[in-house]
């Protein structure tokens, strides 16, 4: 509904419209910090463990692509996601952790 109201006005007279939504609050550029993506390989996230003193053996090696986000400079904003992918030859109880080493 919501789109709608305001699709159909900023089509009739965009510049109008976000004036009036400007002065009501609303703003129209981005006001948060540019997030910034970037991949890190399988090869690199586990030189880093290394460096870092976590030495995990092949077995261990299960992040695949490690996509790590946050904002240039801000050091507290960065975040990593990965996906871990369990070895077939696994035992079973390896399968079912909730976390992995």
């Amino acid at each position: 509904d919501v789109q709608q109201i305001f699709g159909s006005a900023l089509k009739k007279d965009r510049q109008a419209a976000a004036s009036f939504l400007q002065q009501m609050g609303i703003r129209s550029s981005g006001s948060a910090p540019e997030m910034i993506i970037r991949e890190v390989t399988k090869v690199f996230t586990y030189i880093g463990f290394r460096v870092g003193g976590l030495g995990y053996g092949p077995r261990f090696r299960c992040l695949n692509p490690t996509h790590v986000a946050g904002v240039e400079g801000d050091l507290a904003s960065l975040k990593a996601v990965a996906c871990l992918q369990i070895s077939d030859e696994a035992d079973d109880w390896e399968k079912e952790l909730q976390y992995h080493p």
